[in-house]
């Protein structure tokens, strides 16, 4: 019988060690070690300028990208007719959607009754 058939045991996780065993990598040794002065850093020349200057970004509509003209033009809005048909396409869908459920749920029931 295996330990995991047996109900003594409390879960797969409580025979593993609560903190993670520390493996060192020599990658990560030698990154915390500081560096050796090979180069010593060069001292500023006093004719450097202080700030570096930032570059400018071209604006969007030199790159060519302008937003383009709607074809369509201005879109009116619908009419008192379109959204009643739109509610009452709407009111449809729904009754058919209880009408099915309806339909489902009755089905369910006369099923789990015991025939006569």
């Amino acid at each position: 019988m295996s330990d995991l058939d047996d109900p003594d045991s409390a879960s797969v996780l409580a025979g593993l060690p609560s903190t993670r065993p520390q493996r060192r990598s020599p990658k990560r040794d030698s990154a915390k070690t500081p560096p050796s002065k090979a180069a010593p850093p060069k001292p500023a020349t006093p004719d450097a300028p202080a700030v570096v200057p930032q570059r400018r970004r071209p604006s969007t509509a030199a790159q060519g990208f302008e937003p383009l003209p709607d074809p369509h033009g201005a879109v009116d809005p619908p009419s008192r007719s379109d959204l009643l048909v739109a509610v009452v396409h709407g009111a449809g869908d729904l009754a058919k959607g209880g009408l099915t459920l309806s339909r489902h749920l009755l089905r369910a029931v006369l099923g789990r009754l015991p025939l006569p």
